[in-house]
């Protein structure tokens, strides 16, 4: 992320700028897509293992956080349209935003379903302020990020998440932890597969997955 600060700048002066960075961008969100995952899925087992029973229920609560950080992380990105036009006014608005709407959200749902519901109305806020900063960003700076990829990928990452609180994987904690594992192996594969964008090639998703190391993932020309 470091390194980008500074390399989307030189990136903008380039000839395929927006090829590189949609191909950027879906790859810094693959490699959070798979985290965001991870903790969703692992989390009830390390809660299980750190803690005492009292406090096990508190795991329902780690994927909706986690997919509100996903979409939050994922705005930063587009914040990069507004700096290169130089309308940095539009970042501390859409920040103001997300404090309204988390607090509008707050006052309904908390009430209703305490802890849970202010996990929910957080999430909301930023899922709300992502889609926002996307497509205001393309009105100032349009970084040729594909809307509907990005939707099938987020929707698929949170709909994994999601189902990862919800479904019963078995009363015996050693069954859990498989269950949980091949779930878990289940979800990265569909992930991979969607960021891949070349379904009709089978052999994209490997391709992908060797992309995505340290090495390649900010792996300009020079």
């Amino acid at each position: 992320m470091q390194f980008w600060e500074l390399e989307r700048f030189r990136v903008k002066e380039t000839a395929d700028a927006h090829s590189t960075y949609d191909t950027t961008f879906f790859k810094i969100a693959t490699l959070m897509c798979l985290g965001t995952l991870g903790v969703s899925v692992a989390s009830p087992v390390v809660i299980k293992i750190m803690s005492s029973a009292e406090f096990h229920s508190a795991s329902s609560v780690v994927p909706i956080l986690a997919i509100g950080t996903l979409f939050s992380s994922l705005a930063w990105f587009f914040n990069f349209s507004f700096l290169a036009r130089e309308r940095t006014t539009w970042i501390s608005r859409n920040n103001l935003i997300l404090a309204a709407l988390a607090t509008l959200l707050y006052l309904p749902l908390i009430p209703l379903l305490g802890i849970h519901g202010a996990a929910l109305a957080l999430t909301g806020a930023y899922a709300i302020q992502y889609l926002l900063v996307f497509l205001t960003s393309k009105q100032v700076y349009d970084l040729g990020v594909n809307g509907l990829e990005t939707f099938k990928l987020l929707g698929t990452t949170a709909g994994a998440c999601a189902a990862s609180s919800i479904i019963n994987f078995g009363e015996s904690f050693p069954l859990e932890v498989t269950m949980r594992m091949l779930f878990g192996l289940g979800g990265f594969i569909m992930i991979i597969l969607i960021s891949s964008r070349a379904r009709s090639n089978v052999f994209a998703a490997g391709r992908h997955i060797r992309m995505l190391t340290p090495k390649t993932v900010f792996n300009f020309k020079k």
